[in-house]
């Protein structure tokens, strides 16, 4: 069958049509739809780019700046012990407990392992009632947890009004102190568990003795029980005379550990105490030398 010129034509531009559209589908679409996936690699690449840029920025200054930071971590390991041994434990609580007068009756170390230690921050538990909330009773306790850390536009943190008003210049700190309470940081420990005897007064310079040291050491509880009293020995000692001081005020009374009897405490009076003790330990970070490096010969 021959076609017509006119024929030929119509063919001829409907194939041209059929190519235009099959080829818009099969090669420009695809394409159009790699753009936005392009635009985001080239906006990946550019922020890349800007941060190799102020990388190279601070090479001049970066080794000043891991020095710095180094040192400043130093600073905060003058404050803990270094890695410790069972026996470097036993010797550290030993001497304590010879600067203190009192004796150690049994002893217990921990392996030494990580430990969390986190700012303790105390919320006092409150009790709600409706007597009470109607006579309009104000606690006056702030619970860090109820405060968002927000910043304002320069970056810098914003304390909230309520820490305002109760602290003043201190809000800042009992701001930080309440958020930092819920961050934890992983330190080394050893905790000693031990039973000491003396006087009350010796027991209770041995808390202060703790409590004055330089390096992360806590009392985490103890249990105090009192097994005699200096007057009650003066007392049995002299059959029954007035013991020395006696027309002076009383000192105050406490129940006997084991007897019943009432006893007269005072700094003399003796005392046996179980407690728990725990070391920290962090280790300080290797101090960085940075010379410039001598050219090859």
């Amino acid at each position: 069958m021959k076609l017509s010129n006119k024929e030929l034509t119509i063919l001829s531009v409907f194939l041209a049509i059929v190519i235009m559209v099959a080829g818009t589908f099969v090669f420009i679409l695809p394409e159009y739809e790699k753009i936005e996936p392009n635009k985001n690699t080239l906006q990946s690449a550019k922020d890349e780019k800007n941060r190799l840029y102020a990388s190279l920025e601070r090479e001049n200054t970066i080794d000043q700046e891991i020095q710095d930071a180094i040192d400043q971590a130093n600073k905060f390991a003058l404050y803990f012990y270094e890695d410790l041994t069972t026996y470097e434990a036993d010797v550290i609580v030993r001497e304590i407990l010879e600067a203190t007068n009192m004796s150690a009756k049994s002893l217990t170390l921990s392996d030494y392992a990580a430990s969390e230690l986190t700012v303790t921050d105390y919320v006092e538990t409150m009790v709600s009632y409706p007597l009470k909330d109607f006579s309009g009773y104000d606690p006056g306790i702030l619970n860090g947890a109820n405060f968002p850390i927000e910043y304002d536009e320069n970056g810098k943190l914003i304390v909230p009004e309520a820490y305002v008003e109760k602290y003043g210049d201190q809000a800042l700190t009992e701001y930080l102190t309440a958020k930092l309470s819920t961050q934890a940081q992983t330190v080394g420990a050893i905790t000693v568990t031990f039973t000491i005897e003396g006087t009350r007064g010796d027991f209770l310079n041995f808390l202060n003795y703790v409590a004055d040291l330089d390096r992360a050491t806590i009392i985490n509880n103890t249990k105090v029980s009192y097994t005699s009293s200096a007057n009650n020995d003066n007392n049995n000692n002299n059959n029954g005379a007035p013991a020395e001081g006696e027309g002076e005020e009383a000192a105050p009374a406490a129940p006997a550990g084991n007897g019943g009897d009432d006893v007269q405490l005072n700094d003399n009076s003796k005392v046996s105490a179980l407690v728990s003790m725990t070391l920290y330990c962090v280790t300080p970070m290797q101090e960085q030398v940075f010379a410039e490096a001598e050219p090859a010969e």
